[in-house]
C-alpha cells in the first residue's frame, strides 16, 4: 500500500516499512519575488535530509567525501523561522553546505531563527566547510548552536547575531554532546568553529555564552559582545587556542 503524506511542504512517501524523503525545493519568497528560498523550518530541514541521501550515495560509490559539491540554501528575507520547543533543528552533516540569509547572506535581510531548544545541529565526520551567513538566532532554550562534530569538521558563521538566547549555553562545541548515534565519527576531538563580523547581545545562559572543547581552536574575530552572561567562554580540555578578538564588551 502506497501512502503520500504532505505536511507543511514536507513530502514523504511511505511504502510498507520503507520511507523515502522527497525533495521539497525552495519557492518564490513573498518578501522578494526575485528570490527563490526557504520560509519555514520544515521545508529547509526536509531538503537537507534529502541531500543527505544524495551525499550518502556519493560516499557509497567510493567518491572522496570532501569533494562533494555541497548545497546552498537561501533563506527568504524578512522571515521568522519558528522552531518547536523540542524537536525542530537544522541538521548539518555533509560537506560544503551553505545557509544564506537572502541571496547575499547579509543580516540586514532579517532572517530570524526563533525559539526551540536548538537551531543548528552540526555533527559527524563529514560536516566540512559549513558556512552560515547573515542569520539572527534568538530565544533558544538549550543551545542555539550544537557544534558537536569530530575534528575533521569545521564551520564558519559570518555576519550572524545571537540575541536573547537562554538555557545552558548559546553555543555548545563539544564532541557528540547529545550522545546521539553518530556511527561515522572516528575521532575523540571536537570540531573547529570560526565566528566573524557577528554579535552576541543579551544572552542569559546557565553555564556560559560559549562552551568549547575544540580540538583546533575556537576563533572569534571582529565580533561584539554586549550585556551577556559571564563567563563568555568556558573551556573544557581545549587542545587548540581559543582566539577572541572582539570589537567591544
Amino acid at each position: 500500500m502506497l501512502t503520500n503524506l504532505f505536511i507543511r511542504h514536507l513530502s514523504l512517501i511511505v511504502f510498507g516499512s520503507l520511507t523515502i524523503y522527497v525533495q521539497a525545493t525552495p519557492s518564490v519568497c513573498i518578501s522578494n519575488p526575485a528570490i527563490k528560498g526557504y520560509s519555514d523550518v520544515a521545508t529547509l530541514a526536509t531538503d537537507i535530509l534529502y541531500h543527505r541521501r544524495v551525499f550518502s550515495s556519493h560516499v557509497v560509490n567510493g567518491s572522496d567525501p570532501s569533494k562533494y559539491q555541497g548545497q546552498v540554501y537561501i533563506l527568504c528575507p524578512e522571515t521568522v523561522f519558528s522552531f518547536a520547543e523540542r524537536n525542530d533543528k537544522i541538521p548539518l552533516f555533509f560537506p560544503n553546505t551553505e545557509i544564506r540569509c537572502g541571496s547575499d547572506g547579509r543580516s540586514s535581510n532579517n532572517c530570524v531563527f526563533s525559539g526551540g531548544a536548538q537551531h543548528i545541529y552540526i555533527y559527524g565526520d563529514y560536516a566540512i566547510n559549513e558556512v552560515i551567513s547573515g542569520v539572527t538566532f534568538t530565544k533558544s532554550t538549550y543551545a542555539s548552536i550544537l557544534a558537536v562534530a569530530s575534528d575533521k569538521s569545521y564551520a564558519t558563521f559570518v555576519d550572524c547575531n545571537w540575541e536573547g538566547n537562554v538555557g545552558e549555553v548559546t553555543i555548545l562545541n563539544h564532541l557528540n554532546s547529545l550522545g546521539d548515534d553518530d556511527s561515522n565519527m572516528t575521532s575523540n576531538l571536537s570540531m573547529k568553529v570560526h565566528i566573524s563580523d557577528s554579535s552576541f547581545r543579551n544572552n542569559r545562559n546557565n553555564q556560559a555564552v560559549i562552551s568549547t572543547s575544540s580540538s583546533d581552536g575556537f576563533v572569534i574575530t571582529d565580533t561584539s559582545f554586549d550585556r551577556n552572561t559571564e563567563p563568555l567562554i568556558k573551556e573544557d580540555n581545549t587542545i587548540g587556542e581559543v582566539v577572541l578578538n572582539r570589537v567591544n564588551q
